[in-house]
């Protein structure tokens, strides 16, 4: 499917950029990483016919430790990220402000979102 093989191509962009990335949100995240999820809107019109206009968000989720080490650690990361990303010719929209996130397995870290966005094909249903 073409929405799964977009977010796990980006995912591959950052893991080559040294960043440990995913397609999905993890179950037990193990900080540094990020992961790939569906944006809003996560499809609309594209700018020609036939095109789809695709929007991702990529958390960036720093480790535990520290606000200062954390918030350095982070603005790393997303600089990183960002040189990846539009290496591979691919739209950042922006880029969050840092929140804590808790997810439901435990723990607290430091997140930056980065808006994606890229024109596809139109998906059409897997056989």
């Amino acid at each position: 499917m073409i929405l799964v093989s977009e977010r796990k191509a980006i995912a591959e962009v950052l893991t080559g950029a040294g960043i440990r990335t995913v397609a999905h949100v993890p179950t037990r995240p193990e900080p540094p990483i990020a992961f790939v999820v569906p944006g809003s809107p996560y499809l609309e019109g594209g700018d020609t016919f036939g095109q789809k206009t695709l929007r991702l968000d990529m958390w960036i989720v720093a480790g535990q430790g520290d606000n200062d080490s954390l918030s350095d650690a982070l603005d790393a990361l997303i600089v990183t990220a960002l040189a990846a990303l539009e290496a591979d010719d691919l739209t950042v929209e922006n880029v969050s402000q840092p929140i804590a996130w808790q997810p439901s397995t435990g723990g607290e870290y430091l997140v930056a979102v980065i808006g994606i966005r890229t024109e596809i094909s139109t998906p059409t249903p897997s056989a």
